[in-house]
């Protein structure tokens, strides 16, 4: 079989020889998206030199250096999503990516709004989870004042410049909550909600969604006023004793925020407790093991894979691209796991 030469790549790619002579060779500068279509059609026809086109297009990409401030460190959820987000920055084709990431273990608004600043200094834009308060809002303006964009990720955040977003409608998640607990309860009776902290915007619309939803559909529960959690395990863990003492017929519990871990340990040691109707969020090795052992019914989760991708993709974009006037809004379609797909 013959080999590929060069004038069937230029063919196969649609390009002059002359382009391809210059993506092979390096003797003046191709567009970016020029140089990835005649890798593309190198591998398609076998050229021989798909590796040295390979390393020109890697030696033609923009640089990006992405900054990313997570939630606490020791939380697996976030540790799954700090490492696919080093994973999708590696398997970018379109730009050379780094990414920095840090954690907040002081979640403060003065102290998350001054890791911000910092972050900025660093990063060419920055994606950080975030509550919302005026103090973050103002460290958001300026980093954009000095042209670093700035993503919110799993949770909204607004600020009197744009800011994009990346993860799930939370106010599905808090209606498809709310579809769950009436659907799967066998009583109606009164459900109690926890949430981490109001000032997550995710937070707050899951509980608007899901009260919505119950308002019009299921008005027969009766919905007690939330408890934070604070997000912190040991909060959720009392605060579980103390509901189920206090209400020891309660139908359905909605964690709607952090501490789902406590709530587990909790119920694991309460006796009688498979017929409460319990739903939370996220996808760890936790909450598999409590939907298989009969303590969680249902979990909603953000899928970490794709709003990894999505925010590498999203924030790449606003560097190489930008920058933008409006940032996009980046809805992932979220996970649902039962007893039955785990």
């Amino acid at each position: 079989m013959k080999r590929p030469t060069a004038k069937d790549l230029a063919k196969a790619a649609g390009v002059g020889i002359s382009t391809i002579d210059r993506v092979l060779n390096g003797r003046a500068r191709v567009r970016p998206s020029t140089a990835r279509q005649v890798l593309e059609a190198a591998e398609k026809i076998g050229f021989y030199a798909e590796g040295t086109l390979r390393a020109r297009v890697a030696e033609g990409r923009p640089t990006c250096h992405l900054g990313f401030l997570l939630l606490q460190k020791d939380n697996r959820f976030y540790d799954n999503l700090a490492h696919e987000l080093r994973a999708a920055a590696i398997a970018l084709d379109s730009a050379k990516v780094t990414v920095d990431i840090d954690y907040l273990t002081d979640l403060s608004p003065e102290v998350v709004a001054a890791k911000i600043v910092a972050m900025g200094k660093r990063a060419k834009v920055v994606g950080v989870v975030a509550t919302q308060h005026p103090a973050i809002a103002r460290a958001i303006e300026q980093l954009r004042e000095k042209g670093v964009p700035t993503f919110a990720m799993l949770s909204e955040v607004s600020a009197q410049c744009s800011v994009g977003y990346i993860g799930c409608d939370n106010w599905k998640i808090g209606r498809t909550a709310g579809w769950a607990i009436s659907t799967i309860c066998k009583r109606p009776g009164k459900i109690a909600i926890f949430v981490g902290n109001h000032r997550y915007r995710c937070q707050e619309l899951n509980e608007i969604a899901f009260r919505a939803y119950l308002r019009e559909l299921a008005p027969e529960f009766e919905i007690l006023e939330p408890c934070s959690t604070w997000e912190d395990n040991t909060v959720a863990e009392k605060l579980t004793h103390e509901l189920l003492a206090r209400e020891p017929e309660l139908a359905a519990l909605y964690v709607a925020g952090g501490g789902l871990d406590g709530v587990i340990r909790a119920l694991r040691q309460i006796e009688r407790r498979h017929d409460l109707v319990t739903i939370g969020y996220q996808n760890t090795e936790t909450t598999r093991s409590a939907l298989t052992d009969g303590i969680l019914k249902f979990v909603i989760s953000n899928p970490v894979k794709a709003i990894a991708r999505e925010a590498v993709l999203a924030m790449s974009s606003a560097v190489t691209h930008g920058p933008y006037n409006l940032l996009p809004s980046i809805a992932v379609p979220m996970d649902v796991l039962t007893p039955e797909n785990v």
